[in-house]
């Protein structure tokens, strides 16, 4: 019985969960349909999704409280979007970006992804951009709610 694949189109939207590794320093891509890395540029310095999501597992975050040890319980899931082709119109730009919420979370401090100046949960935006900046990840959040 042989196993489906997932067919990874880099020119294309594609249906992901995004999370920070601890290890690499960067952003984690993996396939929402497979739970695995994707084929090509699983590990990025950055990335622009759409119709995002901000999930925090319970259980994974107990794990981190009760154990004092990180594990991927928390990422984004959204649309991976290309940046060059037909999709490429729906990057988050210049405009968008300085008016985006910059986002964070710190499992032993909140339960949920928040708005880094006021606090407030996030748990859906437009539109995310994802970023590092001197090896630290980064997150701005488009027409968050």
């Amino acid at each position: 019985m042989s196993r489906k694949q997932s067919t990874f189109n880099p020119s294309e939207p594609y249906r992901v969960e995004v999370y920070w590794n601890l290890h690499k320093h960067c952003w984690s891509v993996r396939s929402t349909k497979t739970g695995r890395l994707i084929p090509m540029g699983c590990h990025r310095e950055y990335l622009h999704l759409m119709g995002v999501r901000w999930v925090v597992q319970p259980g994974g975050r107990r794990r981190v409280l009760e154990t004092g040890k990180k594990n991927v319980h928390a990422f984004a899931r959204g649309w991976l979007l290309p940046e060059t082709g037909d999709y490429s119109a729906f990057l988050v730009d210049a405009e968008e970006n300085m008016d985006s919420d910059a986002v964070t979370y710190n499992p032993f401090k909140m339960d949920t992804f928040q708005n880094r100046e006021t606090g407030e949960t996030i748990r859906e935006s437009e539109k995310a951009y994802l970023y590092s900046v001197d090896g630290r990840p980064r997150t701005n959040a488009v027409r968050a709610s």
